[in-house]
Formats: C-alpha cells, sequence, structure tokens
C-alpha cells in the first residue's frame, strides 16, 4: 500500500494503522436526524490525531493527550 495510506508512528515514522478506508467525507451520504438537519457521518470532529506503532509501543514509547485549550 502506499505510504500516504497509513497514519504513521509518532516515533519511528512506520506504518501505524492503515487509514484509507476511514471515512474522510463530512455528509457524503446526506444523513439527517428526525428533524431534518443534516448529520455529518465523517471524521469532522476527530481534531488531531497521532499513533505508535506495535514495536515503539513494546519499547515503552506512550503519547501523552495535550490539556484542552481553555
Amino acid at each position: 500500500m502506499a505510504y500516504a495510506d497509513y497514519t504513521h508512528c509518532a516515533v519511528c515514522d512506520s506504518k501505524a494503522f492503515y487509514d484509507a478506508n476511514l471515512n474522510w467525507d463530512f455528509d457524503r451520504d446526506g444523513l439527517h436526524d428526525l428533524n431534518g438537519n443534516s448529520v455529518g457521518i465523517g471524521l469532522d470532529n476527530c481534531a488531531q490525531n497521532a499513533a505508535i506503532c506495535t514495536e515503539c509501543f513494546e519499547k515503552g514509547w506512550r503519547i501523552k493527550l495535550a490539556e484542552p485549550h481553555k
């Protein structure tokens, strides 16, 4: 698979997980709630993300979550 089809490890830059099949579109199917409001089905609320590969995790690397902005 192509390099860009993966989320990469924040430590070693190896492939962490295959993300090409994730739905990055927002409201592509036109879903609506009971009131007729558009319901986005994408990852629009995902914000920033990070990943580490299994090998780096086994070496003890961890990802620290940032405090939310106030």
